[in-house]
């Protein structure tokens, strides 16, 4: 958004955050880490099978490796 209202000649606009958690607070590095850890734990081989097959176009999009 920052480069599109450079070019346009514009301000920067405030935005507001939206769906968020009251007193949420940035994770640490490790935090994510365990987290990450913890609910990869949860999935099973078949729920695996069928997130990447319904998220395929946006693990491409974002270079994620399925």
């Amino acid at each position: 958004l920052k480069r599109v209202a450079a070019h346009l000649g514009m301000p920067m606009p405030e935005l507001p955050m939206l769906n968020t958690l009251a007193g949420w607070q940035p994770r640490s590095p490790q935090a994510l880490k365990a987290a990450w850890a913890e609910m990869s734990g949860l999935l099973t081989e078949q729920n695996r099978v069928l997130l990447k097959k319904r998220y395929a176009g946006d693990l491409e999009l974002g270079g994620y490796a399925p």
